[in-house]
């Protein structure tokens, strides 16, 4: 069911084979790593927080799709409520990919999105570039340059155009989506 939290049970159902890792097992990402749900690793990890300990530990506490996750969940119902612009950003190695084109899903093909309009952006990016848009390398994969959006820019312009009225701002932006080819560069 989605979502599902990766744990290492997860990563086993999926034939992952752990002994072939060479991690130590003493290490910090060792010790995450072999620890599951890595509530453990939680605690161990953030001691001097509790506020935050608590607050990382109810999702990995819900690894199921339970009613926790249902009252937060984006539905087609909630969806349709949406009047404002909307501007949706993910790339293809972004561990949040699946929740930001899921959401992105229902609130594109909602009832009643009368005229609010819809804008999503897809690169070649992992989740710790999704801050500034600027490529990396992919193991020996490349991309050009123009794989880089300048994301704070682009995002500036989402707010300029609908909250300020800037047209160039509007112009700027994706007509629908702009999702980047990868192969073809672009």
């Amino acid at each position: 069911t989605w979502p599902r939290l990766v744990a290492r049970h997860s990563w086993d159902e999926m034939g992952f084979e752990w002994l072939d890792m060479n991690l130590d097992k003493d290490s910090p990402l060792g010790r995450a790593t072999f620890l599951s749900p890595n509530t453990e690793a939680v605690v161990q990890w953030h001691a001097d927080d509790p506020d935050f300990i608590d607050a990382m530990l109810e999702p990995l506490n819900h690894s199921t799709f339970d009613d926790w996750w249902k009252q937060i969940m984006l539905t087609p119902e909630t969806a349709s409520q949406i009047d404002i612009p909307v501007f949706a950003i993910t790339g293809f190695h972004d561990g949040d990919q699946a929740g930001c084109l899921y959401n992105w899903d229902l609130v594109d093909n909602a009832k009643n999105k009368g005229n609010s309009p819809r804008h999503l952006l897809v690169g070649p990016w992992r989740h710790a570039q999704m801050g500034t848009g600027i490529c990396a390398p992919m193991g020996e994969v490349r991309f050009d340059k123009n794989a880089d959006v300048d994301l704070p820019q682009a995002t500036l312009d989402f707010f300029n155009a609908y909250m300020k009225d800037d047209g160039d701002a509007a112009r700027s932006l994706p007509d629908h989506c702009r999702l980047y080819t990868s192969g073809s560069n672009e």
